[in-house]
């Protein structure tokens, strides 16, 4: 009888354990919901001692919650928990007079039976800004081919943030990179660049556009009206505009160019503070010295027939400073073809003098001038030696170096020459010869010890390498008239070559130390010649070159802008 009573016991015991389990999977099907932390207001809200920040906290979707589940709220700062008021109920207000970055809030759902327990948690913020997205840009506005442009994170308040490129072939959202660097090859467009910056308070956001160009372009300056005239000088402005200087027979203007290569309107200034009888005038080159860019040449006195130097100056705004002309005596004529900087921030233009009969260089002739351009002396130099004159002049270390054509007395021609003078004037070694019927016309200083001279010889271009720079190289039948040191540290020379029986403007880079061409060897054929007498590196590494274009009657602006290849694409 003992036995049937166990027996029965146990069949109970088993039956129970048999409903025990069902319940239990029953339950775990009725607890698997979606929840969450809910904190209003969402914004972040400011915090004091006596007015702290209210804070309302309830569990996302409560009448989901199946029977007998238990919940319990834990708020913490920095990871140690703060008092509750009621931390069982399921919607409760909390103060908070203390700002923070470390707040969190913490849910856990407790059910009877193992497996269907929940915890949720949210960080959040008390008294602290929302984030401000601001963008850095190193530019806005690139010619395709040569558009590498770096993005900079500059908000404030954010924990994250991520870059979108609108249009551009590669959209990558570049998550929570500090800096990204683009570059748009492809085509020119429009991109919008966004920021999205994040943090618990809010999401913002801050948007700029990138304007990609055309490569290039060449104008004639015909197209919009412009006046004749000649290029001497030609500079990039910062907000990528392009500011000439020309000159006429009969006068020295400004003038801005827009980046898509049109003339602005109205902007031509013409310097006329000469009297009218001073005309036709002759420039000879444009320089820039002590922030200014000043033009040298020659000027007619219609009344008596005198000529003497003549120059042109403007400050770093290109407004016309002043408008001169020198005589180092009475007798015979006086050319301006240099200038440069003197050690008491003056100027010392270098040119020729000639008398009246016959009319024939005498020698070098040098300007003192004040920083205001009054002439505080004249000398002529080397005029024991017939045709001496003075192409070129730069300020070096004690002195000043100078090209120029003089007789060789030893080889009794008319040469080329190059030497360097004190700040009185006294050639400093030997004068340096440089070949029957070379005329030198630009001098490029690396630095003290080395020079670069350009010239011509007959009909061949020539360029030269003077100090421990000994090479000399030839480039056919050509005008080499500027040339300037790159960011990258080689030579580009702009000038024209005759083809085809027409002035065609050329560009070309030379090693410095090997005066080989390597990098651009360009030229640009156009209807009609034209020539090129200046150059400027533009801010993105391409170059914009300045000169005239033969027009029907007389000649017009030419302007050419390329890329950092020497490339033009319209």
């Amino acid at each position: 009888m003992k036995t049937s009573i166990n027996k029965l016991h146990l069949i109970i015991v088993v039956l129970f354990a048999c409903q025990f389990s069902c319940q239990d999977l029953d339950v775990l099907d009725d607890c698997n919901f979606n929840t969450g932390i809910i904190i209003d207001p969402i914004m972040d809200c400011t915090t004091t001692a006596l007015n702290p920040c209210v804070k309302t906290f309830r569990m996302e979707n409560p009448e989901l919650l199946p029977q007998g589940a238990r919940i319990t709220w834990t708020i913490s700062k920095g990871g140690i928990p703060i008092a509750i008021p009621n931390p069982q109920a399921l919607e409760f207000d909390m103060e908070f007079p203390e700002p923070g970055l470390d707040y969190a809030a913490d849910l856990r759902i407790v059910f009877d039976f193992e497996g269907c327990d929940v915890s949720k948690t949210k960080p959040f913020r008390i008294g602290v800004d929302g984030p401000i997205a601001v963008i850095g840009v190193s530019t806005q506005q690139c010619i395709v081919g040569d558009c590498e442009i770096t993005f900079t994170n500059l908000s404030e308040n954010a924990d994250s943030w991520f870059w979108t490129f609108l249009g551009d072939p590669d959209p990558s959202d570049h998550q929570g990179e500090q800096t990204v660097t683009k570059t748009f090859n492809i085509r020119p467009d429009t991109f919008q660049v966004v920021l999205t910056a994040f943090n618990l308070a809010d999401t913002v956001h801050d948007t700029v556009q990138i304007f990609v160009e055309p490569v290039i372009f060449i104008t004639d300056g015909s197209s919009s009206g412009a006046d004749p005239g000649k290029v001497l000088s030609i500079d990039e402005n910062a907000d990528g505009s392009f500011t000439i200087i020309g000159t006429t027979e009969s006068r020295t203007y400004t003038e801005n160019i827009l980046r898509d290569g049109t003339l602005l309107p109205e902007s031509r200034m013409v310097v006329n503070t000469l009297p009218e009888f001073w005309s036709p005038r002759n420039a000879f080159g444009c320089y820039k010295v002590n922030n200014r860019h000043i033009v040298v040449g020659l000027g007619t006195n219609t009344n008596d027939g005198n000529q003497n130097a003549y120059l042109a100056a403007f400050d770093e705004d290109y407004l016309t400073t002043h408008e001169k002309v020198y005589a180092h005596n009475q007798d015979g004529t006086e050319k301006g073809f240099g200038i440069t900087g003197t050690p008491d921030n003056g100027y010392l233009m270098c040119g020729a003098k000639e008398s009246i009969s016959p009319v024939q260089p005498t020698g070098m002739l040098f300007f003192k001038l004040n920083e205001n351009f009054v002439k505080q002396s004249s000398i002529v130099r080397l005029d024991n030696s017939p045709f001496n004159q003075a192409f070129g002049i730069i300020s070096i270390s004690g002195g000043y170096a100078v090209i120029g054509h003089a007789l060789n007395p030893a080889s009794g021609e008319f040469e080329g020459c190059f030497f360097k003078m004190n700040n009185d004037f006294d050639v400093i070694g030997s004068v340096d010869y440089l070949g029957v019927n070379f005329i030198p016309n630009e001098l490029v200083k690396i630095n003290d010890d080395d020079y670069v001279i350009l010239g011509r010889q007959g009909s061949t271009g020539v360029v030269i390498g003077k100090g421990t720079l000994t090479w000399n190289k030839t480039f056919g039948d050509s005008h080499l008239e500027k040339a300037i040191l790159t960011r990258d540290n080689k030579l580009a020379i702009a000038g024209y070559a005759k083809i085809e029986n027409k002035d065609t403007p050329i560009l070309f880079t030379l090693n410095i130390l090997t005066g080989i061409i390597n990098g651009i060897n360009k030229k640009y054929p156009m209807q009609n010649s034209g020539r090129i007498f200046s150059i400027a590196q533009t801010q993105e590494n391409g170059f914009v070159l300045g000169g005239e274009f033969e027009g029907e009657n007389e000649g017009v602006n030419l302007i050419i802008r390329t890329n950092k290849m020497g490339e033009v694409s319209n």
